[in-house]
């Protein structure tokens, strides 16, 4: 190495561009299952792992911290993509050291005993340890260790037999990995807290409009599943907030929706189920069906819908000036030949059917005869 200042300016400029990529690969290739990503994954590892090739050899004379795209490819992406890229870099190496010499008959070999090494150890890391905390400690160890062992096989290419030197690899490695993490646990918050807001109702924190159109209207309900449709609307709400004021309309609102979530809860545990804020004082409720059996299944919604009826009312009188009810239409996809709009609009009708006759009711779809 020629000075200690190149090696530090490579860790600067590795960090730099890794803050970058990972930024990019964060908030960019959000949809990872996807065949453009995943060529884009494969592209800026090729692309960084070569700018780092070139940057180490004018800079500092030596190939050093080489390994830095594998660490992030293997921390951020399912398996199969590190043991891919694993399998590229021997030839990146080569591709570039060919520039400048000839490879020899032990170079080669080194290269292909390297490549085995690395698909193996990786591929036994990244499946074997879930904990990204263990992770992100095992590969900066192995892969400074590897950088360590082929300076003694590659002589004057890599890095320098200097025990001073593997200690400033392994920190520099170690430090980039917390890097990795830190920066992908952020942007997965962020990200997270972006597609909340975007799917979520902000005053009841139920699932919104736009999610409801999405997840009946573009998609299968409920995981590709048959489903139950219930539409719901609180009886006399506009007189809650003409008589005691918006203030309290809110504390409907939210009230409404964490008794059902609680209801749903207690009910039915176990079935899966989705809580929207329709507009104003409706919501809807999306409930997975067992359609072996409908007329029970029907009961056991009847129950639910019973069991929140009484709940609601007993909450909202210790809660509110005045107790509150809600009136329901119910459908299901089966009903419709699993067309969610028409199974929608019989729900709707149903809720109307509900309010004229009296409110504080709900009333049931009927399969087409």
């Amino acid at each position: 190495m020629h000075t200690f200042a190149g090696f530090l300016i490579v860790v600067f400029f590795i960090t730099s561009i890794l803050v970058a990529l990972v930024y990019v690969y964060q908030n960019t290739l959000i949809y990872s299952d996807q065949l453009f990503p995943k060529f884009i994954t494969v592209i800026l590892y090729i692309v960084f792992t070569y700018i780092i090739l070139i940057l180490d050899a004018n800079l500092v004379d030596r190939l050093i911290l080489y390994f830095v795209p594998l660490l992030f490819i293997s921390l951020d992406t399912a398996p199969w993509k590190v043991i891919f890229c694993a399998s590229i870099h021997p030839w990146l190496m080569a591709l570039y050291i060919g520039r400048y010499t000839p490879i020899p008959h032990h170079d080669a070999r080194i290269l292909f005993i390297s490549e085995i090494i690395l698909m193996i150890v990786l591929a036994v890391l990244t499946i074997g340890v879930k904990n990204k905390k263990y992770l992100a400690i095992l590969l900066p160890i192995f892969f400074s260790g590897l950088e360590f062992w082929q300076s003694y096989q590659f002589k004057d290419i890599l890095t320098p037999k200097s025990l001073i030197v593997f200690i400033c690899i392994l920190v520099a490695y170690l430090f980039l990995s917390w890097l990795i993490c830190y920066i992908n646990a952020v942007c997965t918050r962020l990200r997270n807290e972006l597609f909340y807001d975007k799917s979520h109702d902000a005053l009841t924190h139920v699932y919104n409009y736009q999610q409801l159109t999405t997840d009946l209207f573009q998609k299968a309900p409920i995981a590709n599943r048959d489903a139950w449709i219930v539409i719901m609307d609180i009886d006399r709400f506009k007189s809650i907030n003409d008589t005691y004021g918006h203030q309290h309309g809110n504390l409907a609102l939210k009230l409404f929706a964490n008794t059902l979530q609680e209801t749903l809860a207690e009910t039915i545990p176990d079935r899966p189920y989705r809580i929207y804020r329709y507009g104003g004082e409706e919501f809807v409720l999306l409930v997975t069906s067992e359609t072996s059996d409908l007329a029970a299944d029907k009961q056991i919604i009847q129950s639910v819908l019973f069991c929140f009826q009484k709940k609601l009312y007993a909450q909202s009188s210790l809660s509110l000036p005045t107790p509150i009810t809600y009136s329901a239409g119910v459908s299901h996809t089966v009903f419709h030949n699993h067309h969610t709009l028409r199974a929608f609009e019989k729900a709707d009708l149903f809720l109307y059917q509900s309010k004229t006759n009296g409110r504080n009711r709900f009333s049931f779809d009927e399969p087409a005869t």
